[in-house]
């Protein structure tokens, strides 16, 4: 298997998009493996984003700051 090839299958099953048709020219593969590839940072940093604020409240609603501070003997 040729190494463009090879890039394109792995950044497509990383990032979970899935090829409908595996494109034959060597740009449009690496286009499609960057792609792939940025799409997923995308959707990552978008979870993340919406996420931080009710992972924040989660742990001031168990007070997890105050719950370490006593475990090291403050």
């Amino acid at each position: 298997m040729h190494w463009v090839t090879g890039t394109l299958h792995a950044t497509t099953l990383l990032s979970g998009l899935g090829m409908a048709e595996i494109p034959e020219a060597t740009a449009a593969k690496l286009f499609a493996s960057l792609f792939a590839l940025y799409a997923g940072f995308v959707f990552l940093a978008t979870v993340a984003t919406l996420m931080a604020p009710i992972i924040h409240r989660f742990l001031h609603y168990f007070h997890w700051e105050e719950r370490r501070s006593e475990d090291e003997g403050e």
